[in-house]
């Protein structure tokens, strides 16, 4: 069924703009849980950015810090970037997000 999907998605419009998407994974997990995802999101002509980190080893703090400026980086030159998270995934963009608006002056 995940490759029927697969070329189904990639048989789509490709976007005019690449676009980056940064996957993270979640707790005890790795980078191959996105596999599937990644490959169906470049099939259609995203940019993609599947993050590997030690999820059980370190804080949140810590994590976001070692983790999303690298890949946030990666992207930076896109005119969009997205998130596809799960569970501590998501953890970390909000972490991140949340440290980065404390510092804008709005």
């Amino acid at each position: 069924m995940k490759y029927i999907l697969s070329i189904l998605i990639s048989l789509t419009a490709s976007p005019v703009f690449a676009d980056c998407v940064i996957l993270l994974h979640g707790l005890a997990r790795s980078s191959s849980s996105f596999l599937v995802m990644e490959k169906a999101l470049e099939g259609i002509g995203y940019d993609t950015v599947n993050v590997d980190y030690p999820s059980k080893n370190g804080t949140i703090q810590k994590l976001t810090t070692e983790t999303l400026p690298n890949a946030i980086k990666q992207c930076d030159a896109k005119d969009q970037m997205h998130f596809v998270t799960h569970s501590m995934g998501g953890i970390l963009v909000r972490y991140h997000l949340t440290a980065y608006l404390s510092h804008l002056k709005i």
